[in-house]
């Protein structure tokens, strides 16, 4: 889900809560399978507040379904992950030790902007 603020001094922070795109409660129990899902939707939401040109998101994690250790978040905004004969990969908790590289985008849609990430429960 996301939420838009705008402050007095001009710069607009964007609000995501990964649980809304990536979390648990998404799935129905017997989906619930870590080596299978990814933050993906997560990162399309972080894609979306950086193609609106926002310039200050907070990214709060926690309750999420994954455990590709963010790469799918990587992925919306254009990073590749690749295996030892250069195919991609979608990133998933399962997919992990194929990875071999990492490629960068040309674009980095983030430059300029501050993310921050934030951490629900203990």
């Amino acid at each position: 889900m996301l939420s838009l603020l705008e402050f007095r001094t001009g710069y607009l922070l964007w609000g995501i809560g990964a649980v809304q795109d990536s979390g648990l409660v998404l799935l129905r129990p017997d989906k619930r399978n870590p080596l299978l899902t990814r933050t993906y939707g997560t990162g399309l939401q972080v894609r979306n507040a950086l193609d609106r040109g926002i310039n200050h998101i907070s990214l709060l994690l926690g309750g999420i379904a994954t455990i590709d250790l963010g790469l799918g978040i990587a992925e919306a905004p254009g990073f590749q992950h690749l295996d030892t004969d250069e195919h991609g990969i979608r990133p998933t908790g399962g997919q992990l030790l194929a990875i071999k590289s990492i490629i960068e985008p040309l674009v980095k849609l983030w430059e300029g902007a501050t993310i921050t990430l934030l951490r629900s429960g203990r």
